[in-house]
């Protein structure tokens, strides 16, 4: 192993020795910190919460899929500026998303706190939720909406496991990235990382 390889695996080896010790969300921007703290929400005990925290600021006032509300609120908190928003998953694409084949294929990186969309193909439908990390085809997320059997419908704000599966109708098709300054670091280190062939071992 040359000398650039073994710096870059002692920096993983710190940070990963260190999230041992640390919060879940110590690392992670603003929103997604949000998110984590609403973990736990579900349909059954709390659906006037999600219509009255989650809903009613979009002008929706009964329950409905809330993924996108979701987002959207952890954003608006997190962000007085905040110009993600919307009840309708798709609208989080934009013209700077990042396709999910550019992530499988290694050209793009995806750093923690971005927001990832599904799709319905061929339809209006589809889900979205935070990355809390994400190395390849698969990574670590938090979604409103969603259940421990991984349906887009579920009701439950929860931590979940997700991959990226190109032959799928309902599949992830984009990643957007929440433009903060904080995480430029993160995406310049999982970039050098992947051109050394390093992959990185501080999913949780």
């Amino acid at each position: 192993m040359n000398l650039s390889k073994k710096i870059i695996t002692l920096v993983f080896g710190f940070w990963v020795c260190l999230s041992l010790f640390l919060p879940l969300s110590a690392s992670y921007p603003k929103h997604v910190e949000i998110a984590l703290n609403e973990v736990g929400i579900n349909k059954k005990d709390d659906s006037k919460y999600i219509v009255e925290t989650y809903l009613k600021p979009l002008g929706i006032k009964s329950y409905t899929n809330y993924c996108a509300a979701f987002v959207t609120f952890c954003l608006d908190k997190a962000y007085s500026k905040n110009e993600l928003r919307s009840a309708l998953a798709q609208k989080f694409i934009t013209k700077k998303s990042i396709k999910a084949s550019d992530v499988l294929n290694g050209k793009e990186t995806i750093p923690a706190g971005s927001i990832v969309i599904w799709k319905y193909i061929g339809s209006w439908k589809g889900h979205v939720g935070f990355v809390l990390s994400w190395f390849g085809e698969s990574g670590k997320t938090v979604e409103g909406n969603t259940s421990s059997n991984n349906t887009r419908e579920g009701g439950n704000v929860e931590i979940k496991n997700r991959t990226i599966n190109r032959h799928s109708s309902f599949r992830i098709t984009h990643f957007t990235l929440v433009d903060y300054k904080d995480k430029t670091i993160e995406v310049a280190i999982l970039r050098f990382a992947k051109n050394l062939g390093i992959v990185p071992v501080w999913n949780y």
